[in-house]
């Protein structure tokens, strides 16, 4: 026999199950980052949440000897304070030297990457590695969202 309270029962059920399966409101930042939202990063903006050092990270991510291969996906994005552009020369207006350390912003990715390595000396033409599964990392100023320091990572338990 049903009773008045047998849809709010069932409502109720579905809401809770539905937000146990989606990610706490301070970790949609290790969802996939839309491409519209990626294109719509302004460079030069203040970092100020882990979303926008996501977003910030991601934009930017690779460097002259790796590269990701497909799409990576974060899964560590925490804030630190560091030495200014570790022990390079302070950017009037960005990095506060008096201070001694400025707030800097780890993004750790999990994906395929390629190593791009040194440039390849003549006589060794098609030199193609292959692709290897792991993090990366980068570092960025939380004051301006440009990343300064960028590498492999061990990834997260």
């Amino acid at each position: 026999m049903r009773t008045h309270l047998d849809l709010p029962v069932a409502f109720l059920s579905a809401a809770l199950l539905a937000a146990a399966c989606s990610p706490q409101d301070d970790e949609w930042y290790l969802t996939a980052i839309p491409e519209a939202t990626l294109e719509a990063y302004t460079f030069g903006s203040p970092v100020e949440t882990k979303e926008e050092a996501a977003v910030a990270a991601q934009r930017q991510l690779g460097g002259p000897h790796w590269l990701a291969v497909g799409t990576p996906r974060v899964v560590l994005v925490d804030a630190f304070d560091e030495s200014p552009r570790r022990g390079q020369e302070p950017v009037p207006g960005v990095d506060d030297p008096s201070a001694g350390t400025i707030k800097v912003w780890r993004v750790v990715f999990e994906g395929d990457w390629r190593d791009l390595g040194p440039p390849v000396p003549e006589g060794f033409p098609d030199y193609d590695p292959p692709p290897y599964h792991g993090c990366g990392f980068v570092l960025l100023r939380a004051a301006d969202g440009w990343v300064f320091q960028g590498g492999d990572a061990a990834c997260p338990p």
